[in-house]
């Protein structure tokens, strides 16, 4: 058995049509089945939810702004003051990230424009001290912000090649689009069969539909009969119970967060590694 019906789009019509999606009919008598393609104008999904970007640790405020949240004190057990101190400072970067990198690609292309300017002016009067300190205050601005503009996309798309050199060409922004395009939820084919489109009520069947998945009153199962045909080959022996009760230690934890990939996707709380 193969899908041998595609519908296949170039990279002029993922420009033009981002919030596109192809269904597939039943196919009726014939063997093949209608392709129905569907693109949306305008689908808001919403304000996203906090994810930490990466290039904010690179700025020199952020290391006072992080010491200044966790050294408030909190009250409670280690855990509820862990989760306390991160939604502050969640918050707290929030703040800041809009105040200083607010719409930091527009600014890039401004900066990029202002740099060429004063490049201009410097090419018809280099032996001007006040331009050429200019220039070079513009050229460290605008790398500094196309850096922190690539390291956001590279973040959120996850082209992971990026790294090796092949940023900022055309080839990576097409990359850039077109999965841009794939990672949407347009349509949402409900349990009750009915076809969904609003954004509110596709969020409401995901919920429905795990709340139902992991209700114990609508999924019991005689767990004795499954555990009682199982047979396992490999069991834990005392000593490994007591090597799992081991204190973790500060470097068990520093080699965790140093082998998980920096642009790899944040836990629920927003946060990277």
């Amino acid at each position: 058995m193969g899908k041998i019906d595609r519908v296949l789009v170039n990279l002029e019509w993922i420009y033009q049509f981002q919030d596109s999606v192809a269904e597939f009919l039943n196919p009726g008598v014939s063997d093949h089945s209608p392709s129905v393609v569907t693109f949306f104008e305008g689908r808001a999904h919403g304000p996203p939810p906090f994810r930490f970007c990466n290039y904010l640790a690179d700025d020199d405020d952020f290391l006072r702004i992080a010491d200044s949240v966790w050294k408030e004190p909190v009250k409670g057990n280690p855990m509820v003051v862990l989760v306390t101190e991160l939604k502050k400072t969640k918050n707290r970067l929030s703040e800041w990230r809009k105040e200083k990198f607010s719409k930091l690609t527009e600014k890039t292309v401004e900066d990029k424009k202002v740099m060429l300017n004063l490049q201009t002016s410097l090419q018809e009067r280099p032996l001007c001290v006040d331009i050429a300190r200019q220039e070079r205050q513009a050229v460290h601005t605008y790398i500094k912000l196309c850096r922190c503009d690539e390291s956001l996309d590279q973040q959120k798309y996850k082209v992971k090649w990026m790294e090796s050199g092949d940023s900022n060409v055309k080839f990576f922004y097409n990359s850039i689009r077109e999965r841009k395009s794939r990672n949407n939820i347009l349509i949402l084919h409900a349990r009750s069969g009915e076809k969904l489109e609003d954004d509110k009520l596709i969020d409401r069947e995901c919920v429905d539909f795990y709340e139902y998945l992991f209700n114990p009153k609508e999924s019991e199962v005689n767990t004795s009969d499954i555990f009682g045909s199982l047979q396992f080959e490999n069991l834990l022996q005392q000593e490994d119970c007591e090597q799992l009760m081991v204190p973790v230690t500060r470097d068990e934890v520093v080699w965790a967060l140093s082998s998980i990939h920096f642009s790899k996707s944040p836990i629920p709380d927003g946060f990277s590694s």
